[in-house]
């Protein structure tokens, strides 16, 4: 069955004016925050895990050899801590975010280790973190995630450990709490983040609501202002999770954002106070996040993202709010097989206490397609086979939150192995020394300089020598699901409407990418193309890690990669391809660090005519 996205064009040219103007009014927010019971004689803890909530956890470890192995974890996280210093002021170029999100891992564990044993040793290394950190000279507010993420790590064992501080910790952490978070946050050098649409929004926030929810019989007047400001502001981020629940800034962000957004919402909702999480699509992310994981556990990582999959303690509060153990299929796959530090991870113990998470059944739909700000198509041959096929490809726009030259690029995995790579990005810190705009996203940024962020280092088209236009969105148009064939069409002839080359007069009439998957497995792409007025040289590239043979009269290509093979190769209508292949470079000038493994572009080289030219590409894995 076809389905035409009539509206696409519309959502995603709303989209930027929602978000911005997306808040609640002051009325509204006093409304909701009026709910908050009892506030200034909230008893202590009442951050996540009420007094005496330990014995759910404890019972769920007798019966879940799962969650007894992350309880372990996060022991071996809270041992590691205890012999180990207290945390040091250190910054990593603009960054003290290390310190911090170190502070958080610390001070989490050590807090759930006491309350599930009672032992000293965790209450005073508890004692002892506290004490440094709240006597740093600040927090470091020009950098508010560093802000967000130390406040919510020092409310989180002030609270849960309340009744075993020394009074003069107590008394410190109060202090640090309202000087450290509360005054940077309400001031207007600090407090950008409160207009944000990402992730910066739902950290900061998330952060300063439980220092606010900490200390509220302490500071009532501030702590109010911290979280009526909350309420006014962190709908412009959920407005990112519109309309379905795909998310702008790709597979890591959402992770980032959304685990501390589902703090927020626990620790709001432990309190008796009203979340935003069922508007915004907000909980209906979890399938986007589900299905962006590949056969192989990479993800479809576009923009600033890495292919890793770590658990992630998000899906356990969807999974929990929702009362759906399904979507824990990939979580408890990690825990059993790769089960990694996590500075949240205290989380899934908490969210899982009310949750029979005994049976987790293996998934069956095979199909996701999502629009918003950076539409997606996702598909794959079949769940739980490790040889199946996967593929995902991308609209939207480069100038987007982390955003890259990727519009209309794909991944694709078929036998274990993932053919068609996205790089991810680039070190932050060794690039802001050298690039003073990389987070600029006009379109003569040094950003799109990069090696992993250039049109030509991603699977898509790269047109008459120009970089894409950072500001022409590429939609879906079609998606199919018929004939053996399962895919998806996008438009990207606006996409291309800019062009670098001097005196040119190139412009796309028509640029069509039809994208499927076989029942054999295989993935064609089929990209129809027309010029407007001139002509102009076009590279088809695909960006693999395997290695690359080519016979140039045959314009195929064979792809080795962990003894499986796959070939490439093509038919074409109206134009003449070559076949060539070319590695793709980091640019270290501007301090990008090495691209490993390493990677090749395949290439079919064409010219665009003003007539209809039609390339079609074929990926076929070799039995």
């Amino acid at each position: 069955m076809k389905i035409i996205m009539h509206l696409n064009n519309i959502i995603i040219l709303l989209f930027c004016l929602a978000i911005n103007c997306f808040a609640c009014s002051d009325e509204e927010v006093k409304s909701i925050t009026s709910d908050f019971p009892n506030r200034e004689e909230m008893p202590h803890p009442c951050l996540l895990l009420k007094e005496g909530e330990e014995e759910k956890i404890k019972q769920n470890l007798q019966n879940s050899l799962e969650l007894k192995r992350v309880s372990e974890k996060v022991f071996i996280q809270a041992n590691k801590c205890v012999n180990t210093p207290p945390s040091e002021y250190v910054l990593t170029g603009t960054r003290l975010l290390y310190v911090s999100r170190q502070v958080l891992q610390n001070l989490y564990s050590l807090s759930y280790a006491y309350r599930m044993s009672k032992m000293d040793l965790y209450l005073n290394r508890a004692i002892s973190e506290l004490n440094a950190v709240c006597a740093f000279k600040d927090w470091h507010p020009s950098h508010y995630l560093d802000v967000g993420e130390m406040t919510m790590g020092v409310a989180i064992a002030y609270d849960w450990l309340y009744q075993y501080l020394p009074e003069e910790t107590r008394l410190l952490v109060e202090k640090s709490i309202e000087e450290k978070a509360f005054d940077t946050a309400l001031d207007k050098e600090y407090d950008s983040f409160y207009n944000g649409s990402g992730n910066w929004n739902q950290v900061c926030n998330a952060g300063l609501v439980f220092g606010a929810l900490a200390i509220y019989d302490k500071a009532p007047e501030k702590a109010q202002k911290i979280i009526d400001k909350c309420y006014a502001t962190i709908p412009r981020a959920l407005e990112a999770y519109k309309p379905d629940g795909t998310y702008g800034e790709g597979f890591m962000y959402w992770d980032y954002g959304t685990s501390f957004q589902a703090m927020l919402n626990c620790a709001l909702e432990t309190v008796g106070m009203t979340t935003f999480a069922d508007a915004n699509a907000f909980e209906k992310s979890a399938e986007y996040y589900f299905h962006m994981v590949g056969p192989s556990r990479k993800c479809f990582n576009y923009s600033d993202c890495s292919e890793k999959v770590s658990t992630s303690t998000a899906m356990f509060y969807f999974a929990a709010k929702k009362q759906d153990p399904s979507l824990l299929y990939w979580e408890m796959e990690h825990i059993k097989n790769n089960l990694e530090t996590n500075r949240l991870l205290p989380s899934v113990l908490v969210y899982t206490k009310d949750l029979d998470i005994s049976s987790i059944p293996i998934p069956v739909k095979k199909t996701y397609f999502g629009v918003g700000l950076t539409p997606v198509y996702l598909t794959r041959s079949a769940w739980g086979d490790n040889n199946a096929a996967f593929f995902g490809v991308k609209g939207g726009k480069p100038d987007t939150s982390h955003g890259h030259m990727d519009i209309g690029s794909f991944v694709y995995e078929v036998n274990g192995v993932r053919w068609s790579v996205d790089l991810g990005n680039a070190n932050y810190e060794s690039v802001e020394a050298k690039t003073k705009d990389f987070w600029t996203m006009t379109q003569n940024s040094n950003r799109w300089r990069l090696g992993r962020y250039a049109t030509t280092s991603h699977s898509t088209f790269f047109i008459n020598n120009s970089p894409q236009k950072v500001d022409g969105a590429a939609v879906f148009t079609e998606t199919f699901d018929e004939k053996g064939q399962r895919g998806a069409e996008l438009d990207l002839k606006d996409t291309y409407s800019y062009n670098a080359v001097s005196g040119s007069k190139f412009s796309l009439n028509k640029f069509k990418r039809r994208i499927y998957l076989s029942d054999d497995r295989s993935l064609t792409i089929v990209d129809t193309l027309r010029a407007n007025e001139g002509s102009a040289s076009a590279q088809w590239r695909m960006i693999t890690n395997a290695a690359v043979t080519m016979d140039k009269d045959k314009k195929e290509f064979l792809l080795t990669q962990d003894t499986k093979q796959l070939r490439v190769w093509v038919e074409y209508v109206g134009l003449n391809p070559e076949a060539k292949s070319t590695t793709i470079n980091a640019n270290t000038s501007l301090g990008e660090n090495a691209i490993t493994p390493a990677a090749t572009a395949i290439i079919y080289q064409i010219s665009i005519p003003k007539k209809d030219v039609v390339l079609k590409v074929h990926l076929e894995p070799k039995q």
